[in-house]
């Protein structure tokens, strides 16, 4: 899988993944309406979430796998050094 595979959208619904731990189709705050089950899909194929039961809704729960949480770490810390590649740069 190369880099450019890995939509926008993708990337944040990630970080959000990891900044709450879990989500549903319901508490994800990125894709509207059918988006977010093309993302889930090529998420879940690429190992990069993984299905962690139901809530009392009875909608399912994804999480990060580790090499799912590996992934947001490595995107955090370039978009870090972009910002400051482009900060002394002036651009």
């Amino acid at each position: 899988m190369g880099i450019k595979n890995l939509s926008e959208g993708n990337i944040k619904l990630l970080k959000e993944m990891y900044k709450k731990g879990s989500i549903t189709s319901a508490s994800q705050d990125i894709y509207c309406g059918i988006g977010f089950y093309g993302a889930k899909d090529f998420l879940l194929k690429k190992g990069l979430i993984d299905s962690n039961g139901v809530n009392d809704k009875n909608q399912l729960i994804f999480k990060l796998t580790p090499k799912g949480k590996k992934l947001v770490e490595l995107v955090v810390e370039i978009e870090k050094l972009l910002e400051i590649q482009g900060d002394e740069l002036n651009v």
